[in-house]
């Protein structure tokens, strides 16, 4: 494929001649883009830095990256390019992979380098294995999984991966599979959280009720939760309406 059939790809509303004023980094990125190893090799050993930073914060592996060039990608990896270096949005091209529809790309990037457990804007929602859960790919958790990350990542309010893949897609599949994976970092809580996510779709409500029995093997009670009723109703536990 030609580069003119990226000619008019921006990232953040910019374009690449816009984002880049070298032009010797623009032609390494457009021979990367389409796949010319030569070229870019050639482009390296005269200088040119694979780890530039554009006007808006972008680099050339993650223009290559939205060209989906796989073998672009690895000729700049190999070259030195940092899987982990914080790009638009402020996170890395890893980030941006794990929530992506590729999961070539995903195990590319880890291969050379790319942290599984990175923390680029220390919020839960952006560690590569809580983009793969909110985003509903599988595929991508399972490598993020075997490649180390921390399953029982959490933040000071006790959102986690387990929790954001069915709070985000109703994915429950994700959730077995990561209490199938060691996660087991405060299951009445994540319990508490499933049963009050309501799915209508017949293999979600599969997924769910799976969960659910996953967490009472584990010594969860069902019904988790309990409602504060009024004064006087003899359904009331004070302990619940605090």
């Amino acid at each position: 494929m030609s580069f003119n059939a990226y000619s008019a790809m921006q990232i953040g509303g910019q374009a690449l001649d816009d984002e880049f004023s070298d032009p010797n980094l623009v032609e390494l990125i457009e021979a990367a883009m389409v796949g010319k190893i030569e070229k870019v090799a050639g482009l390296v050993a005269q200088g040119v830095n694979v780890n530039a930073i554009g006007d808006k914060g972008t680099t050339p592996l993650l223009w290559v990256q939205h060209a989906n060039n796989l073998a672009g990608m690895e000729a700049l990896l190999k070259a030195g390019a940092n899987p982990n270096q914080k790009t638009v949005g402020g996170v890395s091209p890893l980030v941006w992979a794990a929530g992506g529809d590729n999961p070539e790309q995903l195990s590319l990037l880890l291969s050379h380098g790319g942290n599984p457990n990175s923390n680029d804007t220390g919020k839960i929602e952006d560690r590569p294995l809580s983009r793969a859960a909110a985003q509903g790919r599988l595929s991508n958790v399972k490598i993020l999984v075997s490649a180390g990350a921390d399953v029982n990542a959490h933040d000071s309010y006790e959102l986690n991966a387990a929790a954001l893949a069915f709070m985000v897609t109703g994915n429950f599949e994700i959730t077995a599979y990561l209490l199938d994976n060691g996660y087991d970092y405060n299951l009445q809580h994540l319990a508490r959280a499933v049963e009050i996510r309501q799915v209508t779709e017949t293999d979600k409500k599969y997924w769910k009720n799976i969960v659910i029995e996953m967490l009472k093997k584990r010594g969860v009670t069902f019904p988790v939760y309990t409602p504060c009723y009024p004064p006087g109703d003899e359904r009331r536990i004070e302990g619940n309406c605090k």
